[in-house]
């Protein structure tokens, strides 16, 4: 998944793509549970975290993504690293 097919995936959940350095996607979201709910349907409880403290569920959240998390979505290495099956 390059940038422009993730910024599509998390549009309807609110997101944004904030930026993206070496190791990782930074990802925007309206509050925590847009972005809770993002991680849940992507599939990525564990390789995602919060750029911040979450302080106040209602407001704006940045959620990190690993790039090579990001790379393979969808692809068959990634049903086989992530959802181990």
């Amino acid at each position: 998944m390059n940038l422009a097919e993730l910024a599509k995936a998390s549009h309807p959940y609110g997101g944004s793509v904030h930026g993206q350095c070496r190791a990782l996607t930074d990802i925007e979201f309206l509050n925590v549970y847009r972005a809770a709910a993002f991680i849940d349907v992507m599939g990525w409880t564990a390789v995602a975290r919060f750029r911040d403290p979450v302080t106040d569920a209602q407001s704006t959240t940045v959620i990190q993504i690993l790039n090579e998390a990001v790379a393979h979505w969808g692809t068959g290495e990634h049903v086989k690293r992530y959802f181990n099956t």
